[in-house]
C-alpha cells in the first residue's frame, strides 16, 4: 500500500515539472485595513473639483460691479462692457468655456456671494488687499493702478497737511477705506472719514460741496472726471498703489490656478495690454 501511495505521488511530481499538470493557483489577496482602502478610493476622487466642476457646467459665472466705468458698466444698449468684461471674456475663451457675468447691486456683500457659491469668481476692480485676502484666495495682479485724491473746486489741497481739515469720503469696504482703518498713521483722519455706499454718492457730495476729498481708484477717477464738468481736481499726491486681481473661494485652487495661467499667457503674449489699450491711456497701463 505504501509503495502504491509513493508512487503516485512521484507520477504527480514528474508530470508537474514537465509542464503536464497545471493546477489552477488562487492568488492571495492582501488583507487591506478599511482605512487604508478608504485612503485609496479618496485618492482617485479630486479633492478640489472646482476647475472640474466648471468644466462640467461650461460656463464662469463672474461676479461684477453694476457701475465702475472703465472697468465694468453698461453701455447705452444696455449691455455689460469695460476692460474686466473684455479680459474676462478673452480669458474665457482660451480655456473653452463660456463666461456668465452676474451684477452684485450691494458690492459689500460680494464676498458673501462667492462664499454661497452664487458666483465663481470675482472679477471688477477688485483689489488685493491684506484684509481680502483673508477670505479670498487672489489670482496674480493684472493691473496696478493708484489710489488717487480729488478735491472739490471749493478747497485747496496742497498735500496731506491738509486732511485733518477736511471732510474725507471713501467707500465702504474698498481698498481706500481699508486703508484708513489698518494704517496707523491716517488713525488722525479716521473722525474726519465718511462712509460711502457708492462711489458715484462720493462724485455726488464732491460736485455739491457736501465733501471736500474722495480718495478713489485713479482708474475710476480719471475715467469720470474726463466725462464729467470741472467740479474737482486730483491733488499732487496720493495714497499709494492699488493692484486689481481676481478673486475666488480659498479651497478652489485648482480653478484659481486654471484662470491664472490663461491671464498670465494674456499679459505674455501682450493681449492684456492690448485690451487695456481699449479703455485707459497709455500712461495709466502698468501691468506686472
Amino acid at each position: 500500500m505504501k509503495k502504491t501511495i509513493f508512487s503516485i505521488l512521484l507520477t504527480v511530481a514528474v508530470l508537474s515539472a514537465f509542464g503536464v499538470l497545471h493546477p489552477y493557483t488562487v492568488p492571495i489577496m492582501p488583507n487591506v485595513p478599511a482605512a487604508e482602502e478608504t485612503s485609496l478610493k479618496e485618492e482617485l476622487i479630486p479633492s478640489d473639483p472646482s476647475w472640474q466642476t466648471v468644466q462640467e457646467k461650461g460656463t464662469l459665472t463672474i461676479g461684477v460691479r453694476s457701475s465702475f466705468p472703465p472697468m465694468t458698466f453698461s453701455d447705452e444698449n444696455g449691455a455689460l462692457t469695460g476692460m474686466d468684461i473684455e479680459l474676462a471674456k478673452t480669458v474665457c475663451e482660451t480655456l473653452n468655456i463660456e463666461p456668465e457675468f452676474k451684477i452684485i447691486d450691494n458690492w459689500h456683500q460680494k464676498e458673501t456671494l462667492l462664499a454661497q457659491g452664487e458666483i465663481d469668481c470675482i472679477w471688477s476692480a477688485f483689489s488685493l488687499t491684506p484684509e481680502h485676502e483673508k477670505t479670498v484666495r487672489f489670482s496674480q495682479p493684472y493691473l496696478i493702478t493708484k489710489l488717487s485724491v480729488l478735491a472739490s473746486q471749493n478747497v485747496w489741497v496742497t498735500d496731506m497737511s491738509a486732511l485733518p481739515f477736511c471732510r474725507i469720503g471713501a467707500e465702504e469696504g474698498s481698498s481706500a477705506w481699508e486703508m484708513f482703518q489698518s494704517v496707523e498713521d491716517y488713525e488722525s483722519l479716521l473722525p474726519n472719514l465718511i462712509p460711502l455706499d457708492t462711489c458715484a454718492s462720493g462724485l455726488e457730495m464732491l460736485a455739491n460741496g457736501t465733501l471736500d476729498v474722495f480718495v478713489v481708484d485713479q482708474t475710476y477717477a480719471k475715467y469720470q472726471m474726463d466725462q464729467s464738468e470741472a467740479f474737482a481736481y486730483f491733488t499732487a499726491f496720493d495714497f499709494g498703489d492699488d493692484l486689481y486681481a481676481v478673486g475666488f473661494r480659498p479651497e478652489d485652487e485648482m480653478l484659481a490656478n486654471e484662470v491664472d495661467r490663461a491671464l498670465q499667457s494674456l499679459i505674455a503674449d501682450g493681449t492684456a495690454h492690448q485690451i487695456a489699450q481699449h479703455w485707459l491711456e497709455e500712461s495709466d497701463i502698468l501691468i506686472p
